[in-house]
């Protein structure tokens, strides 16, 4: 099963879509910065890459913010009226400019990533808990596996919720 949003093969590997995005901000800050520009407006739709552009703590995914942080401290550096602005748009608003750098980064052709792909801990725990979750619901669909560690219990439409650990509750 291959989630989009899950898998994201790219020039950074397999990733997942934070990390994914952050190195997509750190690309073009780091282009802007080299073209000179005096100030950026940074736009995203995901909210937890523009949160940790540069959080440089350890943590996965931590080289784009360190790449980042590396092209703009010497550009801060050239002068102080220097400024950053981090937006997170959501891609929903289909807001003019966002929409059309998000349509031309979705028609680039995916990088094949090779035989062994740099791998983040956040996909591979991304991909257990996907894994664990597939596993869950071909046991409960055995039958004898509901209402012992787990209650049925149907959603708004009348389905039956299937078991699930994402956001702490069940998937509808």
């Amino acid at each position: 099963m291959k989630s989009p949003e899950v898998l994201n093969f790219a020039a950074v590997g397999l990733r997942s879509p934070p990390e994914t995005e952050c190195f997509a901000l750190q690309l073009g800050i780091s282009a802007a910065v080299a073209a000179g520009c005096q100030r950026l407006v940074v736009f995203s739709d995901l909210a937890p890459a523009t949160e940790t552009m540069f959080d440089t703590r350890i943590r996965s995914g931590q080289v784009f913010s360190l790449d980042a942080c590396k092209s703009v401290c010497p550009w801060f550096a050239g002068d102080v009226s220097r400024r950053i602005l981090l937006m997170q748009v959501p891609s929903r608003l289909e807001w003019g400019m966002q929409k059309k750098a998000h349509d031309a980064a979705k028609v680039v052709p995916r990088i094949s990533v090779g035989p062994r792909p740099r791998t983040s801990i956040d996909f591979l725990l991304a991909k257990a808990d996907r894994l664990a979750e597939m596993d869950w619901h071909e046991l409960w669909k055995q039958g004898s596996y509901q209402g012992q560690s787990v209650f049925s219990m149907e959603g708004s439409k009348g389905k039956p919720l299937l078991p699930s650990a994402r956001k702490g509750g069940a998937m509808a």
